[in-house]
């Protein structure tokens, strides 16, 4: 039987290490974006005969991860099999990358039922294109951050000495966006904190920008397999023209060098997050399966 226990930031270091074997593009692969995403949803970990097992409480219920490890997939997945049956769960598996799709179909056939929501679909960059916004189709974005640039501004990597100052950000931009009201702001706003406030044990990245002394947006990521930059936070003020296409080129620049691409997370299947990360042409979608096993 699988022995679950809840997640802490004291499974780091092993669970990472599944992660890095792992080696793909899709920002779920990260403890550092599973641990501050706990409270929204809490995930449950285990290892048992060499494979990483997680639970996680979504909002269709509780769901598995495809299990990490060596060798075939039958084995680990019957065991999550068991454990549903033991505790009348639905054999739910989510977040299946297509290579994983693949192993699965092979092994229970039309056993296991899959299906894809665009809206869970990660948006994958090159990162060369975020960092230059070269030709006529990013000819919007370079104007907005000219516009930016007219002022007063300065970009600083996230340190000790200014982390407060994004603090402060997180909490003007939640007051300014109405977060108290909004349940999914809610929870993004108490991910972000957390990132915020575990920022240097859990190894992020960031950067924040300021316009004439006032910091305006900042953004927080971290690497994901050995070619992929993830961003997991990004907020800058609305009423700051050209501070989001600004924050998003000056972290390219100043953090990714050496990576191949750039994932900026799903829309989740807001209509304005899909329009503004379409504007910057991602190279692919990184599409993920939701499957059920029949018994």
């Amino acid at each position: 039987m699988l022995d679950f226990k809840p997640l802490t930031i004291e499974d780091k270091d092993w669970i990472s290490a599944y992660y890095r074997k792992k080696d793909v593009s899709a920002a779920q692969y990260s403890f550092a974006a599973n641990y501050v995403w706990r409270l929204a949803y809490p995930m449950d970990v285990c290892e048992q005969d060499g494979f990483f097992f997680a639970k996680v409480q979504i909002k269709e219920g509780y769901s598995f991860l495809c299990p990490i490890g060596d060798g075939n997939l039958q084995a680990p997945v019957e065991k999550i099999a068991a454990y549903c049956r033991d505790n009348d769960l639905p054999i739910r598996i989510h977040g299946i990358l297509e290579p994983d799709k693949e192993k699965l179909e092979g092994i229970f056939g039309t056993r296991m039922v899959f299906r894809s929501n665009r809206d869970d679909a990660e948006y994958v960059y090159e990162r060369e294109a975020l960092k230059n916004l070269s030709g006529k189709r990013y000819h919007g974005k370079r104007n907005h951050i000219k516009r930016f640039m007219d002022n007063d501004w300065n970009y600083e990597a996230i340190s000790e000495q200014n982390i407060e100052e994004c603090v402060m950000m997180q909490r003007e931009w939640c007051r300014q966006n109405g977060c108290a009201s909004d349940d999914d702001k809610i929870d993004e706003g108490c991910a972000a904190m957390l990132a915020l406030r575990n920022f240097f044990q859990l190894g992020f990245r960031g950067g924040l920008l300021r316009q004439n002394g006032k910091t305006v947006a900042y953004t927080i990521g971290e690497p994901v397999g050995n070619s992929t930059f993830a961003v997991h936070f990004e907020k800058a003020f609305a009423d700051i023209q050209g501070a989001y296409p600004a924050i998003n080129q000056l972290f390219v620049q100043s953090e990714m060098e050496g990576f191949r691409y750039v994932n900026r997370e799903e829309d989740t299947g807001s209509e304005g997050l899909r329009k503004a990360k379409l504007s910057y042409h991602p190279a692919f979608l990184l599409e993920k399966y939701t499957a059920e096993l029949v018994e």
